[in-house]
């Protein structure tokens, strides 16, 4: 009994000391600052934040026009990189969605506002993904 709550809160401690981007960089360079892509993703948090306020069923939030995420939301989160880094936009958006998992997992109490953001930003992600496919297959 006591070994498997040792084992549980080293399991606990190793999940929130690891780093949620990469610090070492290996062979491969990346192909943008890691500092720049932390921007983008702590704008989109932010605005998640903004468009999910509070507790908001889900299914809401996933509707094909649903009054939260609209067109104009969309086109936030697109210009959230700027001209330079628009191509880590959608990477962002699913850095942003574990972040709001991590707090769901940590904050019970508030786990159905997180749910909600996560929701939110799987949504955004996959809605500029396909604009993004859409484009380029009518090239």
């Amino acid at each position: 009994m006591v070994q498997t709550t040792v084992m549980s809160r080293m399991s606990q401690y190793a999940s929130e000391v690891e780093p949620l981007l990469p610090t070492q960089r290996h062979e491969i360079p990346s192909a943008m600052p890691a500092n720049e892509v932390t921007k983008v993703a702590l704008r989109l948090k932010y605005q998640i934040e903004q468009v999910v306020p509070c507790e908001l069923e889900i299914d809401v939030i996933e509707k094909p026009h649903s009054p939260i995420i609209t067109e104009k939301v969309i086109q936030t989160a697109r210009e959230a990189g700027g001209e330079q880094y628009k191509a880590c936009v959608v990477y962002c958006l699913l850095i942003v969605r574990g972040w709001f998992k991590l707090q769901a997992k940590q904050e019970l109490w508030d786990s159905e506002l997180y749910d909600a953001r996560v929701a939110a930003a799987e949504i955004i992600a996959k809605r500029m993904y396909v604009l993004l496919c859409d484009v380029r297959g009518s090239m």
